[in-house]
């Protein structure tokens, strides 16, 4: 039995290699590329690299990354450690109920995010200026942070008092200067949102979100300046169960089989 064993072993493990380099020298199958990962497409040769051994390092390593079927091995290992172990091996954070977030926005809530206080009091000193001597009205845009808004979906390290966010709405309304809070915007319509604004594998707001938030912007801005500008209309909503395009940007660079599932989104 043990004989048998290895002996089907041994013939597994030579069939996976020699199917790999037979894949890696004809691309007979089409293979799904990993997502986030850029692959070295060739190898420079000179006699310099080659004899200080860099060649060689990059050769190495143009053949462990491009050999055949490889996407395949890497999502079978990581849906192996994300099924069984919870782990993702990538830089992406999972919250609660399979929410996905890009590790620098929930940075901003643990550490704050400050700007320097010279490039801070430099900024401040510009919009002042530019709110004094142009002709052209400011507007600021203050966009929304997808862990602020789904808080309660993560485990904090730590939560400051004050992040740069909280720093710039007092200067604003002390100078008069117009803004449009987005993320503020977005909190006070959690509940009353039909449709989600943010989606649970994007890294922004979601498609529903932006065309929401374009709107409001539109009619602040004729506010703003006195008339009333070129609108679009919304005349339909179209519903689905499949992330499009940037509601689904971290969904891809799991590189797991069986990809997070979304809620019904606009």
């Amino acid at each position: 039995m043990n004989q048998k064993f290895k002996t089907a072993f041994i013939f597994l493990f030579f069939t996976l290699v020699f199917l790999g380099i037979f894949q890696q020298y004809t691309h007979l199958f089409k293979v799904r590329p990993l997502g986030g990962v850029n692959l070295e497409t060739s190898v420079n040769f000179s006699v310099k690299n080659f004899l200080d051994g860099s060649f060689q390092n990059q050769l190495n390593d143009f053949i462990k990354n491009n050999f055949g079927f490889r996407p395949h091995y890497v999502r079978v290992v990581n849906q192996l450690n994300y099924s069984l172990f919870n782990e993702i091996e990538t830089p992406i954070i999972r919250g609660k109920n399979d929410f996905l977030f890009e590790p620098a926005y929930i940075e901003c809530i643990e550490k704050g995010c400050f700007i320097e206080d010279s490039l801070s009091s430099n900024m401040f000193e510009k919009l002042e200026y530019i709110k004094e001597k142009s002709i052209v009205p400011i507007y600021i845009l203050l966009e929304p942070n997808k862990a602020r808004f789904y808080e309660e979906t993560l485990t904090l390290k730590h939560r400051v008092k004050e992040t740069g966010y909280d720093r710039l709405i007092p200067f604003f309304e002390a100078h008069q200067i117009p803004y449009f809070d987005i993320n503020q915007y977005f909190i006070d319509l959690k509940t009353n949102s039909k449709y989600p604004v943010f989606t649970k594998c994007g890294i922004h707001w979601s498609l529903y979100g932006a065309t929401f938030s374009a709107d409001s912007i539109l009619k602040a801005i004729d506010t703003i300046v006195g008339f009333e500008g070129r609108k679009f209309k919304i005349d339909s909503i179209e519903l689905s169960t499949k992330a499009r395009k940037t509601d689904n940007d971290l969904n891809p660079l799991l590189n797991v089989i069986n990809e997070i599932k979304s809620d019904t989104m606009a």
